[in-house]
């Protein structure tokens, strides 16, 4: 498990993802869900997952959500790739491998947010999805928000065709050579969505050439990481 530790220090209960070591924490494995979550000291039962698409749509979660899809996906509260509550103590919960975890947060708002950010994802702006979503639903404003982008596919692993390179750079991603940085891409959408630069910090960690955690392009695999945020 690697702990958020930023975030935590300015509130966060919770900012956490598991690795291998927390073994497979997909739908799969419900109770690896559960033990990661006693682990995190979340309360598992309540924890709350959507059907990941690969999509833009945010999902505002509240009291009525407690405990959908946490554990199985046949509870879950619809198909969304970021969630975002004002709810102390429901826990936030995305699967990934590979894809970019981004956790959200403003101590100031008491608002808490994590973004499912793959490939589709990114260059459908989920993050700057997430954060219009938590201006409307909280009123906040973005330079109260801290981010943190976590581990995930990385630019010296994530080699992609030369059309997918087109396709990225005319929406002002960022690639290198023929391969896509969803790191840089991403934060450049958080600072576009007015998060101060300051604010955002970058694990630096690719899944793919690291064996910390697991990843679908090194080895096509269906066990999955989760990350997980509870204010």
């Amino acid at each position: 498990m690697i702990r958020f530790t930023c975030l935590e220090k300015l509130g966060l209960r919770c900012a956490a993802m598991s690795s291998r070591e927390d073994g497979d924490c997909s739908w799969n494995n419900p109770s690896n869900r559960m033990q990661f979550c006693n682990n995190a000291g979340i309360p598992g039962e309540t924890l709350v997952a959507a059907l990941q698409v690969h999509g833009n749509t945010v999902l505002q979660v509240d009291d009525s959500h407690r405990g959908g899809g946490g554990i199985s996906p046949d509870n879950a509260p619809g198909k969304a790739d970021a969630l975002i509550t004002n709810i102390v103590g429901l826990p936030l919960c995305i699967s990934i491998a590979d894809c970019v975890p981004v956790l959200l947060f403003s101590s100031e708002h008491g608002v808490a947010g994590v973004v499912h950010a793959g490939r589709e994802g990114t260059f459908l702006n989920i993050g700057g999805a997430a954060i219009g979503a938590m201006q409307r639903c909280y009123d906040l404003e973005p330079e109260s928000l801290y981010a943190v982008i976590g581990p995930s596919a990385g630019p010296c692993c994530y080699e992609v065709d030369s059309e997918l390179i087109a396709a990225f750079e005319s929406k002002g991603l960022t690639t290198i050579g023929n391969h896509l940085d969803l790191w840089e891409s991403n934060r450049m959408q958080l600072i576009r969505a007015g998060i101060p630069e300051c604010q955002i910090l970058v694990t630096a960690e690719c899944t793919i050439c690291s064996n910390t955690y697991f990843s679908f392009r090194r080895d096509n695999t269906k066990e999955r990481n989760i990350a997980v945020v509870m204010l």
